[in-house]
């Protein structure tokens, strides 16, 4: 995780181009370790991680498929209380 601070919400960042869908909504990424970290958006994860955003999308939306993104699981979360949200 290159750009994202650990147990930090610093690269949140308010996104017009995000989608209805998600747009309270945070992307959670744990690590092997446990390690914790939020990103706002596909692309500043896929970044945080040196993989593309289809990766990361693939693992939101298929997790039986896609478990994991270069070793770190990814799940989407409430930006408010932190609690996983189910489609």
């Amino acid at each position: 995780m290159n750009n994202i601070k650990i147990n930090s919400f610093d690269n949140i960042k308010p996104s017009s181009r995000r989608s209805y869908k998600y747009r309270d909504c945070l992307i959670e990424v744990t690590d092997k370790d446990g390690n914790i970290a939020y990103g706002s958006d596909l692309v500043t994860v896929a970044k945080a991680l040196g993989c593309t955003k289809q990766l990361i999308s693939n693992c939101i939306n298929q997790p039986q498929k896609f478990k994991s993104a270069k070793g770190c699981k990814i799940r989407v979360v409430d930006s408010v209380t932190l609690k996983p949200i189910e489609k």
